[in-house]
């Protein structure tokens, strides 16, 4: 799963110097990355230069056995980001446009996501690829609509102490918190959406 960056704090946590300010920079270095891992895994005395990699006569003691290589997973909502995964991801996590949505605008985030994977498809297929698309979802089965509620409403409240734990409260979004029946039938509108 490659994410190229978005939380400073965590870069500074592990003691690494490698936070870029630029957006565009951290999204430059992801494509770089991905490429450089698409070159070792699948391509013997590889050369690469980039401007944050560079490989001489690249190569790995052995491949994966994985064939072609290790699936990739992204979940970029930029088009510097999803061009990357268009060329060399596998599987992308689809989100909504819409930051302000909750898991009550079902209907809405569907909508969004069911467009933002067609737009996201558009864009493999001119790279001559085609993607796995896929959720970072809370799934979250109660015997009650009315308990299913009150356990969102703990985890808004989880979220609302700090940056991480706003990121976790986020998934519940997608809106598969209820009864069986109901995140049965959402998972089904997703998987005909493209999930």
């Amino acid at each position: 799963n490659i994410v190229n960056g978005w939380w400073r704090e965590e870069f500074e946590m592990f003691g690494t110097e490698g936070w870029l300010e630029r957006s565009e920079d951290r999204y430059v270095r992801m494509d770089e990355y991905m490429e450089v891992l698409v070159r070792l895994w699948t391509r013997d005395g590889s050369d690469f230069t980039g401007r944050f990699y560079r490989l001489v006569d690249g190569r790995l003691p052995s491949t994966p056995v994985t064939r072609p290589h290790p699936p990739i997973y992204t979940a970029s909502m930029s088009p510097l980001g999803r061009a990357s995964v268009a060329r060399l991801g596998d599987h992308w996590f689809a989100t909504p446009r819409t930051p302000t949505l909750t898991y009550a605008d079902f209907d809405q985030i569907l909508g969004e996501i069911a467009e933002e994977i067609d737009a996201t498809r558009a864009l493999a297929a001119q790279e001559g690829r085609t993607l796995g698309y896929g959720l970072a979802a809370h799934v979250h089965c109660c015997a009650s609509q009315d308990e299913a509620d009150a356990y969102v409403a703990e985890l808004q409240r989880y979220g609302g102490d700090g940056v991480m734990n706003r990121f976790i409260a986020r998934a519940s979004i997608y809106g598969l918190i209820g009864t069986p029946e109901l995140i049965a039938e959402r998972l089904r509108r997703y998987q005909t959406a493209g999930i």
